[in-house]
C-alpha cells in the first residue's frame, strides 16, 4: 500500500476508522471505493490499486472495515449493522470530499458494497462484486438453515454450514487457537469446502484436530505468516460480530 496515503477518521458515532487513499489522475475517472471481505483488511486491493487501478488513472479508496486491522474492534454486534456501517463509508467520503464512487466489493464486501449503494444511492455511480451475487433488501431476517436447505437443493450440498462456527458466541476462540489451520482451510483447494466450510461441523472438526492442508499458489507463505501475525494481534472476536 505504499502508493497510497494512510488516514484516519473518527467517525460520528465514536469509532475510529482506517483507510487508504489515492485520488484519481484523471479527472473523467472515478474513485473506487474498496471494501474487503472476511477475514482480510485493505492490503487486500494493494495489487488491485497499484498495479491497475491507479495506472489507468482511477482513485482508490481502500478500507479496513470495523473489526478489522487499524479500525476500532468493538465487540457488540448490533454496531455491525449495515444502516451504521454504511453511514461511516459516507463520512469517509464527505472527508475525502467525494460525492460519487464505484462501490467495489470481495466476499463479504460484497454485501457491504451492495447496502452502501441501497442505502446511499446518490453516492454510487456504479457496483462491482467479486465472488457473491447481488442479493436484494427483504422485510425478513436472514434465516441461516433455510438459506443452506435452498443451495442443497440447488447444487446438492449446502454452501453455508461454516456459518453456524463464526455466528456463535464463542466460535471465534477455536479460530484465534487455530491460526495456521483456519488459513489453510480459507485458501486450501476449492474442493477441499466440501469436507470443511460446506460440511455440518466440518470446519469445526478440522481446527479442533488443528488439521493443516496444502493451499492455492497464491496463498504464499508470507501471506500466512502476515494473516498468522495479525490475528495473533487481533483476534476474531470482532471480525465475527458479521456473523451474529
Amino acid at each position: 500500500m505504499d502508493s497510497l496515503t494512510k488516514k484516519t477518521l473518527d467517525v460520528s458515532r465514536s469509532l475510529t476508522y482506517t483507510y487508504y487513499t489515492h485520488p484519481p489522475s484523471r479527472p473523467e475517472n472515478p474513485t473506487v471505493l474498496c471494501i474487503h471481505g472476511f477475514p482480510d483488511e485493505a492490503a487486500e486491493w494493494a495489487d488491485l490499486a497499484t498495479t491497475h487501478l491507479i495506472p489507468a488513472g482511477y482513485g482508490v479508496i481502500a478500507v479496513d472495515c470495523l473489526g478489522y486491522a487499524g479500525t476500532s474492534k468493538p465487540l457488540d454486534p448490533a454496531l455491525y449493522a449495515f444502516e451504521h456501517m454504511t453511514k461511516d463509508l459516507a463520512e469517509i467520503l464527505d472527508n475525502e470530499k467525494i460525492q460519487k464512487v464505484v462501490s467495489l466489493g470481495h466476499d463479504w464486501g460484497c454485501s457491504f458494497a451492495q447496502r452502501f449503494y441501497n442505502y446511499h444511492p446518490d453516492r454510487v455511480l456504479g457496483l462491482v462484486m467479486i465472488n457473491v451475487a447481488y442479493n436484494a433488501p427483504g422485510d425478513k431476517a436472514f434465516d441461516l438453515d433455510a438459506a443452506n436447505e435452498m443451495s442443497k437443493k440447488l447444487f446438492g450440498y449446502a454452501t453455508q454450514p461454516y456459518w453456524y462456527l463464526f455466528s456463535s458466541e464463542d466460535g471465534y476462540k477455536l479460530l484465534d487457537e487455530h491460526l495456521e489451520s483456519c488459513f489453510t482451510v480459507l485458501h486450501g483447494p476449492p474442493e477441499s469446502w466440501l469436507d470443511t466450510t460446506c460440511k455440518y461441523d466440518g470446519l469445526k472438526d478440522y481446527l479442533i484436530a488443528d488439521k493443516k492442508q496444502q493451499t492455492e499458489p497464491y496463498a504464499t507463505e508470507e501471506m500466512m505468516n502476515a494473516f498468522i501475525t495479525r490475528f495473533k494481534r487481533d483476534g476474531f472476536a470482532a471480525p465475527t460480530c458479521y456473523g451474529r
